[in-house]
């Protein structure tokens, strides 16, 4: 169990006052497992992650020979968004490479300014997973689910 030594330090000295989450929960499977793990460990904390607007837009690819152009870094597996003052993931899906939707966010992504999401936690995380994860029941569902929660 990678958290065993941090839970058994934690028993041990108390919880840390605070911690950083930089570039991670985009990239893991669960992310609701580690947002429900930083407040055992931790009194307070700072996520970042990388915005809606820099992960959906398109990034010119460092391969010459690279077929074509895709939205954000290939190997993230979520976006984040704050809804109602809730972190909010949605499943970074294939299908959103391929809609033209999300290509208004390109200048937005840009932006340097635009290119971070970053909030502060202090005794908890809130965290909410698009449609509980469930990505049904029809793939019009799941397109208007994604267009909806970005």
């Amino acid at each position: 169990d990678g958290w065993a030594g941090v839970l058994n330090d934690v028993k041990l000295h108390g919880k840390y006052d605070f911690v950083i989450t930089s570039h991670l929960l985009e990239d893991v499977i669960n992310p609701s497992f580690l947002v429900n793990m930083l407040p055992k460990v931790a009194k307070a904390g700072y996520v970042a992650v990388p915005s809606k607007y820099h992960e959906l837009m398109r990034n010119p690819s460092p391969d010459p020979n690279a077929i074509r152009r895709f939205r954000g870094a290939i190997h993230h597996r979520w976006i984040f968004t704050v809804k109602d003052g809730v972190l909010f993931a949605v499943p970074k899906l294939p299908v959103m490479d391929m809609d033209s939707t999300y290509d208004a966010m390109e200048e937005l992504g840009a932006n340097n300014s635009q290119r971070d999401l970053a909030l502060l936690w202090q005794g908890h995380l809130p965290l909410k997973v698009l449609n509980n994860g469930f990505m049904g029941p029809s793939e019009n569902d799941v397109v208007r689910m994604l267009r909806e929660a970005v």
